[in-house]
């Protein structure tokens, strides 16, 4: 999430990869060490710093704060890009579902009954608390070769439920990091999807431990019949 913005941001500004491409959210890090090798963990160190550890996501003035030091790092910006930039920077505040809305209601939040699913990344329910989670499987990526790729759940579940136990590295520690602080959130029930390629090896352990095994490609199956 964070590399698509940076990304937007510099593709505002004009800014290309190698060979004349688009920078996107893939190829970013690169593109900006193309301009100036110091850039890539100058913007990263104002991202970890006001973003991921600060206040600037939930605070105007920190936002602001963090906009202030982040900007000069890209400028000067193309004649009449100013409008554009303005508003791919501009803090958004907080804004609650207006469920009584359809045309307004958040397609990240639904309400059924008493019942309110929220759809959000494991970062946002970081240091919260909620009654239940699911948790799919994602990709984590740490560059584009194919040993700093990984899928998060199909990637732990083998050493969580003890049918490895081969420790985490690189971006596999990563994954793992990012599963534990999504387990750990819910107070009542703790869903895990992946897909079923990836759970066979994982389904005898998962049941001798306790775990309710739900196969949904057989239940649509059914439903179908």
């Amino acid at each position: 999430m964070l590399a698509v913005g940076v990304s937007g941001l510099a593709r505002a500004h004009g800014w290309k990869a190698a060979n004349d491409r688009p920078i996107t959210a893939h190829n970013v890090w690169p593109a900006l060490s193309h301009r100036d090798l110091a850039l890539p963990r100058a913007v990263r160190r104002l991202l970890r710093d006001h973003v991921l550890t600060g206040d600037a996501v939930w605070e105007q003035a920190a936002w602001l704060a963090f906009t202030a030091q982040l900007l000069p790092l890209f400028s000067p910006h193309p004649e009449g890009a100013e409008a554009e930039i303005a508003d791919l920077c501009s803090f958004v505040a907080d804004q609650k579902a207006d469920l009584a809305d359809p045309e307004r209601r958040s397609t990240q939040q639904m309400q059924f009954d008493d019942l309110t699913l929220q759809l959000g990344s494991i970062h946002s329910v970081k240091g919260k608390s909620v009654d239940g989670l699911l948790v799919v499987e994602s990709e984590v990526w740490k560059g584009s070769a194919a040993n700093e790729q990984c899928i998060d759940l199909g990637t732990v579940l083998p050493r969580a439920f003890g049918v490895t136990d081969q420790p985490f590295t690189w971006v596999g520690l990563t994954a793992a990091t990012n599963v534990f602080v999504g387990v750990t959130r819910p107070r009542e029930l703790l869903g895990l999807a992946l897909r079923k390629s990836e759970a066979m090896i994982l389904l005898g352990p998962a049941t001798d431990q306790g775990w309710k095994l739900v196969d949904l490609v057989a239940q649509a199956a059914e439903l179908k019949g």
